[in-house]
């Protein structure tokens, strides 16, 4: 008897896959944590202060990349060449997704770390009539223009780049689906003897 090992791995790798994709929308379904935007709206659903702030692991929601000019252009004469040297630059780069912890926080900011002693501001602008991002904490500048963001770094002036602005905060929320059942067994009241 000949035994078919190509159509047999098949199956196996198909059931492997199946198992797999039912096993991660499980975990969704029943308790998974996903990710959420901090903004006005959730601070005030599940009163957030700064105190319980400061108790949640934030991330951030897109790449951003910091610059900085550390040296300008300039010129020396070699071998009797004029040599130009362009800008030396400094970026710092924070990936999406990395883990940051909230130092401070007001009713409109947040100063969050990602790194121990550096830290970063986030703001929501719901009370500005031009606010694009509905409450959300979105990576604050003191200046934006050409989606090109100017802010403080470790006490010196760095550019946001690369789509730095659209950077907001998230914290992971685990909804539980339970309901929590109160119960009160009456005991019923006899007809009272005449």
């Amino acid at each position: 008897m000949e035994v078919d090992y190509t159509m047999n791995s098949k199956k196996y790798t198909l059931m492997a896959c199946l198992s797999l994709t039912l096993l991660l929308n499980g975990c969704a379904l029943f308790g998974g944590a996903s990710r959420v935007p901090v903004s006005d709206y959730l601070r005030q659903q599940f009163s957030l202060q700064e105190a319980e702030l400061k108790q949640l692991q934030v991330y951030v929601s897109n790449t951003i990349v910091l610059e900085r000019v550390t040296d300008t252009s300039g010129a020396d004469i070699a071998a009797g060449e004029l040599n130009v040297f362009g800008e030396k630059l400094e970026q710092i780069v924070i990936k999406r997704s990395t883990p940051g912890i909230i130092l401070q926080a007001t009713d409109t900011w947040a100063k969050v770390s990602f790194s121990e002693g550096t830290w970063l501001i986030f703001g929501s602008f719901a009370a500005s009539p031009n606010d694009p991002w509905g409450g959300k904490y979105a990576l604050y500048a003191q200046k934006w223009a050409g989606g090109v963001g100017e802010l403080e770094f470790n006490g010196l002036t760095y550019r946001a780049i690369k789509n730095s602005g659209q950077a907001v905060l998230q914290i992971r929320q685990k909804d539980l689906k339970k309901s929590v059942i109160e119960k009160t067994k009456l005991s019923g009241v006899p007809l009272a003897a005449e």
